[in-house]
């Protein structure tokens, strides 16, 4: 299992410190044991703090990130009109990992997103974050969203960890496709329901998508699901004729099958 990896853009380089950063996690998250790592045998040699028994590494990189999906600093413009900029200016970052054993993708996303949080509110030059390389945020919404790292479903912020891309399949018809689910759940979602388009169709898809991360499986090919109200329809195990990416298909079923 891949363990979730964040990039802390920075617009010049900073060494974390791991004082100020337990003292926000604490904070922020007081229901947590946050403490600062030591030294000794199978511990990292870069700097960590500890969430409970799990330890989080934080790595300075004197550096821009290489990201070499531009589509994803495309993907951030919609709704961060600076994402471009950031890209081309930051100066450093600040990889933000987890090491051991995984406690599930779901736990181990939280406690990444918690820490970058934290690690935001005590950088003053933080400009923005790349989650998994896949998906772009600016620092001051992942700053606010990042304070729900652990509340109840739905209201943890895993939209920080997914975009969601509306196309146009014809005139007359509008769907999303995610990006970034498929890490959380083997696949992506690809949504084309007559009838639904803005922000209706965002929130439809978003809420799908909180529920196969809520469940940690794939729904099953032919479920139905409650696609608009008050209809149900099935969804299907599809490859998406965007991306060629496995995806749950909701919508007319005339995309290729699963190879």
């Amino acid at each position: 299992m891949t363990l979730p990896i964040a990039f802390v853009l920075l617009q010049e380089p900073a060494v974390p410190d791991l004082s100020a950063l337990i003292e926000a996690l604490r904070q922020r998250h007081p229901d947590l044991s946050w403490t600062a790592g030591t030294p000794g045998p199978n511990r990292p040699r870069s700097r960590f703090i500890l969430c409970g028994k799990r330890i989080v590494i934080l790595m300075p990189v004197e550096a821009p990130l290489a990201v070499p999906d531009e589509e994803m600093w495309v993907r951030a413009a919609t709704a961060w009109p600076e994402a471009h900029e950031t890209a081309a200016l930051h100066r450093s970052h600040v990889i933000v990992s987890l090491m051991g054993d995984s406690e599930g993708k779901l736990d181990d996303a939280k406690i990444v997103t918690a820490v970058v949080g934290g690690l935001i509110a005590i950088t003053a030059k933080a400009c923005g974050v790349v989650f998994c390389g896949r998906v772009a945020r600016s620092s001051q919404i992942w700053l606010e969203m990042s304070a729900r790292a652990f509340a109840p479903y739905p209201d943890y912020p895993f939209m920080l960890w997914i975009d969601i891309v509306p196309f146009e399949s014809s005139p007359q018809s509008v769907g999303a496709l995610t990006y970034g689910l498929s890490r959380f759940t083997g696949r992506e979602i690809e949504f084309e329901v007559p009838g639904l388009s803005g922000p209706t169709l965002l929130d439809r898809v978003a809420g799908l998508a909180g529920d196969m991360l809520e469940r940690g499986d794939r729904i099953d090919d032919g479920d139905t699901i409650d696609a608009s109200e008050p209809e149900r329809i099935n969804v299907k195990h599809r490859v998406s004729f965007l991306n060629g990416s496995a995806v749950l298909r909701v919508g007319p079923d005339s995309t290729p099958l699963d190879p």
